[in-house]
């Protein structure tokens, strides 16, 4: 991206997606970062085994919502 195109580049007014406020921390004591899991309900979810993997994995793990993507505006 150009540096003049960098200046008015907002992502933030894209709609794509929203952050959550507060930020949640983002780091470790251990210096590790989050790992982020991607989860695309729909047309490719045969058997709903991503809807089941995505849930067994918000109910076993420690996690925190760091954006919300709107996936209409993801997927064309």
């Amino acid at each position: 991206m150009a540096d003049e195109d960098a200046a008015h580049y907002q992502p933030e007014q894209t709609g794509m997606y929203e952050l959550e406020f507060p930020a949640p921390q983002l780091s470790s004591d251990d210096g590790r970062g989050p790992v982020l899991i991607h989860a695309l309900e729909g047309f490719s979810d045969a058997g709903h085994a991503i809807r089941l993997a995505a849930e067994h994995l918000r109910n076993t793990l420690d996690t925190e919502l760091v954006a919300s993507f709107a996936i209409d505006e993801l997927l064309d």
